[in-house]
């Protein structure tokens, strides 16, 4: 077992240079087939398959110790080292990213809309304008914490603040799902980036969703940005469907789209609803 181990590492994690000539020629011999040069049934053909296969294997393998490599001399460098070990640095680089991203977006929603006359692009960029005031906040608060200005009283204001703030968040939120099943509106991702865009949304609904439920003991701070990106997560997730339904729904009927997008729609807005109110009321537990 041991030996044929060593045999496939040395077929697949070939000397650099090699690899990138074995891959090339891995490509060219694709484009001879699909070209036209040798079609398919040709003998060659098959011939050049299976090399493109293997071929495939070693860039594979080129990747993996490219990332290998990449990783341990990033890992090397103190900023990198201080990223990783701490997580509070983490979410504090994600609120102020998160903050920047969503005032731009709303600022593009608010000049589409305002030049397309469309309140499907005015309600989208009311729910970012809001996002971005609830990241404001938490920033600010942020700010006076580091400064140790801020004390545990004024951290849990901040908390019910942004739970606050979640319910205009779910009323531009609720526009919207009306907007969707009234007027069939929605998402629409060209050719295959709505794949990248759904593995996105699962891994953001995840990362959500194990963030509430294992860092019980951060302050209020955090928890208000881990609720924030929660309830975000939920409405990319909606968003998603419909984005699924415009690129493959030619099957479905209009009245089905209708009622899924309701549902899951209806579903998100309680949801959301349910976790301001939790913020409201209940900050301590949490």
């Amino acid at each position: 077992m041991t030996r044929i181990k060593k045999v496939l590492r040395r077929l697949l994690f070939l000397p650099v240079p090699l690899a990138l000539f074995v891959v090339l020629l891995g490509a060219g011999g694709l484009w001879l087939v699909f070209g036209g040069v040798f079609p398919e049934g040709h003998p060659l053909s098959y011939l050049f398959y299976a090399f493109s296969a293997y071929a495939l294997c070693v860039f594979i393998g080129l990747i993996c110790r490219f990332y290998r490599s990449g990783r341990s001399w990033l890992l090397q460098k103190a900023p990198v080292q201080r990223y990783v070990s701490d997580p509070q640095l983490r979410d504090r680089i994600g609120l102020y990213a998160g903050t920047v991203f969503n005032l731009l977006y709303a600022a593009l929603k608010t000049i589409t809309g305002i030049y397309y006359i469309s309140p499907w692009f005015g309600v989208i960029a009311l729910y970012y304008a809001v996002l971005s005031v609830t990241r404001l906040i938490l920033i600010r608060a942020d700010h006076f914490l580091r400064k140790g200005r801020n004390h545990l009283t004024r951290q849990w204001k901040s908390y019910r603040t942004c739970g606050i703030l979640l319910f205009l968040v779910n009323i531009a939120l609720s526009i919207m799902v009306y907007l969707t099943v009234s007027r069939n509106d929605g998402y629409y991702y060209p050719g295959t980036l709505i794949y990248a865009s759904a593995a996105y949304t699962f891994y953001r609904l995840v990362a959500a969703a194990v963030r509430i439920c294992r860092r019980k003991k951060e302050n209020p701070i955090w928890k208000a940005a881990g609720a924030l990106d929660f309830s975000m997560a939920l409405v990319a997730l909606f968003s998603l469907q419909t984005a699924m339904f415009a690129s493959f729904g030619e099957g479905t009927t209009s009245a089905f789209q209708t009622t899924m997008n309701g549902v899951t729609g209806g579903a998100v807005c309680i949801v959301v609803m349910g976790l301001a109110i939790y913020m409201l009321f209940r900050p301590k537990i949490i």
